[in-house]
């Protein structure tokens, strides 16, 4: 679950960790699931807040489109239309019927708000924003490599643009995403030639290969071996931590 508080009046100090940050009318933040967070209000002045707890979809790739993540989780309504809608998103909690309806439409609609005050810098200078997008996506595809994955659908469920991933994934780790699923492919073949005894056919499929003959030749490409070859001398292989020289 996360929680989502805004703050309608007062001051006070929100504290995690070693971090400290000040909070005041019209400042809000997120927790994040397993995310410990204490207000305090050291003036001994009113604070009045709004919250509401809630679980969705996406919910990680819509902060951090917003540039909200777990590491800088405040934000600020600087047009004043959140705090409006978090607002009118608690009162709908209380009517009935259809108020799940009503409130998950609510929710996205603060969304939207966010992204639209708080832009991606699709330049990826932000390092935080680019670690974030390259691990979800390498997340997302160690997943589903065993389908005919591509960057286009990765980019998609991140609700980002390719070209935003790829500058991603260039400012992180000096490599594309499609070399990188490359790369996982073959660590994820090379170790079911070394410890099963599945057919090639069969491992190529596994890896995400439609076409044996393709497999094999990449494959050898990467490794030195065609796979039959590495079946029976097969050593350690890890393409992942090099992927920029492929």
């Amino acid at each position: 679950t996360y929680t989502m508080v805004f703050i309608n009046e007062g001051k006070g100090m929100a504290r995690r960790t070693a971090v400290e940050s000040q909070l005041s009318k019209g400042h809000g933040f997120f927790l994040f699931p397993g995310m410990e967070l204490i207000i305090e209000n050291p003036q001994e002045e009113n604070l009045n807040i709004t919250w509401v707890t809630f679980i969705g979809y996406l919910i990680d790739n819509y902060l951090g489109r917003a540039n909200i993540t777990q590491g800088r989780p405040l934000f600020q309504d600087k047009k004043g239309r959140i705090g409006e809608k978090v607002n009118s998103l608690y009162l709908a909690s209380h009517k009935l019927p259809n108020r799940y309806c009503r409130m998950a439409s609510m929710l996205y609609d603060i969304f939207a708000c966010l992204l639209e005050e708080n832009p991606t810098k699709t330049t990826m200078d932000s390092k935080e924003n680019a670690e974030f997008y390259t691990m979800k996506a390498i997340d997302y595809m160690e997943r589903n490599l065993t389908k005919n994955l591509q960057v286009e659908e990765v980019a998609m469920v991140l609700g980002i643009s390719r070209k935003h991933l790829y500058h991603a994934f260039s400012y992180v780790l000096n490599t594309s995403p499609k070399k990188y699923m490359i790369c996982l492919r073959i660590e994820k073949a090379a170790k079911q030639l070394r410890y099963s005894e599945q057919s090639i056919s069969e491992i190529a499929e596994i890896a995400g290969y439609q076409n044996q003959f393709y497999f094999s030749k990449e494959f050898k490409r990467l490794t030195g071996f065609t796979p039959s070859q590495y079946r029976v001398s097969p050593v350690d292989i890890r393409l992942c931590g090099n992927v920029s020289t492929i």
